[in-house]
Parts: C-alpha cells; structure tokens; sequence
C-alpha cells in the first residue's frame, strides 16, 4: 500500500492499526514510509519500539536523525549503479546475451526503533516407562 511517500506510510500504518491492532513490529517499503508510520503511531499515543517496532528499508539521512532513530536496511546505492551502467554497456555490445541475475549486499542498520524480544525457552519434561 502507498507509493514511497511519507503521507501514505502514515495513512498506511492508521489503516494497519484498525486490521491489526495487536501488532509488535512493522517492516516498511521505505524509510520515508517508515517515518510516516512512526509519527501515524505517535499520534495515537503508541510508543516506538516499547509498543511496536518499526524498520524501514534505504537507510536515507533523515533515519538516523528521527526520534528514535529508524532501524533500517542500507542497500548499496553506488554499487547498484555501477553494476547497472556494467550490464546496460553489457546488453549494447552484446544484444543477444541472456539476462544476468546479480545479487548485493545489505547491511542492517541497528537504531533505536526496533526492541529485542527476550528470548524465551521452552523446557519439556520428559516421561519414560521403565
């Protein structure tokens, strides 16, 4: 839902809340979407991370200056475009040549927006006949 902007991650994320008011975290598009939803959030009087989390995708400037500041995956910008001009000369020279399927890091960008949940461990106890 939404086209990247800040308006439709806030538009968004009230319409989420009425489907689902019981969630804990929210992956969003885009970071500009992802801070939408956080101000849609503080609105309403929930807390980011204490009542949900929120991570956002682009690692833009405006991620690390927000409060709190948005978790986010950083994608290599300056490689992908290398590795686009690469495969347009690629595809000029060699017209015929199949399609390639190229595949970058990202890198998580741990902020405050997101919590760890504590880890919980199940024990069983185990009866055997003898």
């Amino acid at each position: 839902m939404g086209n990247g902007r800040y308006e439709n991650g806030y538009e968004a994320m009230q319409e989420l809340l009425q489907r689902r008011p019981d969630l804990t975290a929210v992956f969003v598009f885009n970071d500009l979407m992802a801070l939408g939803a956080m101000n849609a959030l503080h609105a309403q009087g929930i807390r980011v991370p204490e009542d949900i989390s929120i991570i956002g995708y682009d690692n833009i400037f405006y991620a690390s200056t927000f409060e709190p500041a948005l978790t986010t995956i950083a994608q290599p910008i300056a490689a992908i475009g290398q590795e686009c001009i690469a495969r347009l000369l690629e595809r000029i020279q060699h017209p015929d040549k199949q399609p390639v399927h190229t595949s970058l890091p990202v890198e998580l960008i741990e902020r405050s927006s997101c919590r760890r949940l504590p880890v919980v461990t199940h024990s069983r106890a185990v009866s055997r006949s003898f």
